[in-house]
């Protein structure tokens, strides 16, 4: 699907993305679980030492993106309230879009009328990144069609599979999109790893590694 870099990353000044990751919440961390699995831990620590930025979404207000980052030691972009809220680290592209006074700037982007589609928060963050650095490539997570907007603003989008909902329409949305194999954080830890995700079980079959 694709590759992260395999040369050691050189730590230098912005811009240094070169891949970005935009991902729900509750694609990330199963919510009847106390923590991160294995798997999602070890293909997200993969993605931090490539310097790759993860661009946590949440379905609400609440800032449980804050709460993941401080548990993964990162600090990046995230988006509450269902996409329509950015929040961005004061100072994160070398500027302020607000006042300096408090540690995170938030946007709320709203529709402009009856019936006309509001700016896309995640559009605009998009946007900036590659403001600063062109040649960036974006990668998305998709479960339901309330993820369309992942999907649709990214270079390589990618469905994880959800056996319990129809998932028909949005595979047919987005026919080149990668559909993994697992479900919810599995699957999103499948896509990051690969082939590294996997081992021969006793039965020779491909079995999830831990």
């Amino acid at each position: 699907m694709f590759e992260l870099p395999t040369a050691p990353v050189q730590h230098r000044a912005r811009p240094r993305w070169p891949i970005l990751v935009v991902t729900p919440v509750n694609v990330f961390r199963d919510p009847a679980a106390p923590e991160l699995h294995p798997t999602v831990r070890r293909a997200a620590q993969l993605l931090i030492d490539a310097d790759i930025p993860i661009i946590f979404i949440a379905s609400s207000v609440v800032r449980e993106p804050e709460h993941l980052q401080r548990e993964l030691g990162i600090v990046h972009p995230y988006l509450s309230d269902g996409g329509t809220t950015l929040h961005i680290p004061y100072g994160y592209f070398g500027g302020g879009y607000a006042g300096a006074g408090t540690d995170w700037e938030m946007m709320t982007f709203v529709a402009r009328g009856f019936g006309v589609e509001p700016p896309s928060g995640l559009q605009f963050l998009l946007q900036t990144y590659r403001i600063h650095r062109s040649d960036i490539v974006t990668i998305g997570f998709g479960v339901t069609s309330s993820d369309r907007f992942v999907l649709e603003h990214v270079d390589v989008p990618v469905i994880v599979r959800n056996r319990n909902i129809g998932q028909n329409q949005l595979q047919t949305s987005f026919p080149d999109a990668f559909v993994t194999h697992f479900e919810g954080p599995l699957g999103w830890g499948e896509a990051i790893l690969g082939g590294l995700a996997y081992e021969s079980d006793e039965t020779g079959m491909m079995a999830v590694r831990l």
